[in-house]
């Protein structure tokens, strides 16, 4: 079972999704989860997920999908990283997320499909397989890697572009991936802009797609519900059109304040809207405004511990409750449980 989720930074941080991997899991009695699709963001100076530790690296920089208003290639989480310097590789170092992510004895590396990338390594070897029309790379590993090293091999008339999409960690031995991909301050269109975003989710080939969005579409004054609904269409449509196969389940956003000082009235707005859209285009939704308790939830949330100072955010508590939630709701569906 593969499950991909894509979002924005609720996503980003990882904490809800070591969360709903953990619960799905314990679930259904596994000895662990792959971890899935893993961004070094911290070479990006942003928050790393919890999987991996990166810092910002000379001979590579990155490209944000949030930071420009021009379509392009990025990773499914609307992030990239693009070589200049075939004299530096990419350092990036591994942890352990918890009692239940298995350690990767499988790595993909991902990349903008090219006819002449430079010759990959990761912790100096070459790949099992390399698929250039799909811009993957695939190394296996007897014992799982602590570190990864990735480096760019000299080809025959100077280094081509590169631009390196992510990491997939996975471990055979698991028959669930949950990959998370989100990138702060991401809405709709940050993931619109995402000329790559349908073309990597066929090579991930996941069964479900969690679109966890509308949080910064909402925060925005000039929020308009048609418009917001007309680009989600489209996002949605893209998709399918390049995973038929899979389920597309739409979340709706959490209740927050706008700038901390009183309950952002949008969200519910596009929370309606996001509904509505699920019903007319055979998604799935899991409503987690409704869930944590609608307009206003936010103060109450906030009195149990379970948000950060802005009110925006949750708490690493909250983000846990809301990872469970999504994972209970995950479990119910694909067994069928009605309670």
């Amino acid at each position: 079972m593969t499950i991909v989720q894509i979002g924005d930074s609720h996503v980003q941080g990882d904490v809800a999704a070591v969360a709903t991997r953990t619960y799905l899991t314990r679930a259904f009695k596994l000895s662990g989860g792959a971890i899935g699709f893993s961004f070094p963001f911290g070479m990006a100076r942003s928050n790393d997920p919890r999987a991996i530790r990166s810092h910002s690296q000379s001979g590579w920089t990155p490209v944000m999908a949030t930071k420009t208003k021009v379509e392009q290639p990025f990773g499914i989480a609307g992030a990239a990283i693009d070589a200049y310097s075939k004299s530096s590789p990419m350092h990036v170092g591994l942890r352990q997320e918890g009692p239940y992510s298995l350690p990767p004895s499988e790595v993909q590396v991902l990349f903008v499909p090219s006819q002449t990338p430079p010759a990959l390594r990761l912790n100096g070897v070459f790949p099992d397989t390399i698929d250039k029309d799909r811009g993957t790379a695939r190394f296996s590993f007897a014992t799982p890697p602590q570190s990864l090293t990735l480096s760019l091999d000299h080809v025959e008339g100077g280094l081509s572009t590169f631009r390196f999409l992510g990491f997939v960690l996975d471990n055979q031995a698991s028959p669930l991936v949950f990959h998370a991909a989100g990138i702060n301050g991401a809405d709709v269109r940050t993931h619109l802009r995402n000329t790559m975003l349908p073309f990597e989710l066929a090579v991930l080939n996941p069964q479900i797609i969690i679109l966890s969005l509308g949080t910064n579409d909402a925060f925005n004054t000039q929020f308009d519900p048609v418009s917001f609904r007309a680009d989600y269409t489209q996002l949605i449509r893209r998709i399918r059109f390049m995973c038929p196969k899979a389920f597309i389940v739409l979340a709706t956003p959490n209740d927050h304040l706008y700038r901390n000082r009183e309950p952002n009235t949008r969200v519910a707005d596009a929370a309606e809207t996001i509904c509505n859209l699920a019903a007319d285009e055979g998604c799935g939704v899991w409503d987690f405004y409704r869930i944590m308790g609608g307009e206003g939830s936010i103060y109450s949330w906030d009195s149990h511990g379970l948000t950060a100072a802005d009110r925006l955010h949750f708490s690493p508590l909250g983000y846990r409750l809301q990872g469970t939630l999504l994972g209970v709701a995950l479990y119910r569906m694909l067994t069928q449980e009605s309670r």
